[in-house]
């Protein structure tokens, strides 16, 4: 497969900057906001009328070995020492009134509300 140069490099170069800083945050990321993000970086650099096509993110997206990948496990988990001290300070408040066999572990248990996607670009 040929891979083509991009018209905008300089978008081109941005989004990718843009890209990889989101995804070391651990942050999904999926084709409609990167075409929002590149649609925003060319009206801050002046191109008023550019609007990026579903074919200009494909070729992005091969330009740099860009693919679709579901999302799994907890790689972004809260760190110990967070945990540590909610659970010191925090749950016994929040407990207080209850008797173990009234409380339930919902970790894996689907909310749905503003959701994120199970799926990312990497």
């Amino acid at each position: 497969m040929k891979i083509r140069k991009s018209s905008h490099q300089d978008i081109d170069t941005v989004l990718l900057k843009w890209f990889k800083s989101q995804r070391a945050r651990s942050l999904p990321i999926n084709g409609p906001l990167l075409k929002e993000k590149v649609e925003d970086f060319g009206k801050i650099m002046g191109k008023t009328h550019y609007k990026c096509s579903e074919s200009w993110i494909q070729r992005f997206r091969n330009r740099n070995s860009i693919m679709a990948v579901k999302i799994s496990g907890e790689t972004a988990s809260v760190s110990t020492v967070v945990v540590v001290d909610w659970l010191r300070t925090m749950w016994p408040e929040i407990r207080k009134g209850y008797e173990g066999h009234e409380i339930y572990n919902a970790d894996e248990t689907g909310l749905f509300f503003k959701i994120t996607p199970d799926r990312t670009l990497k």
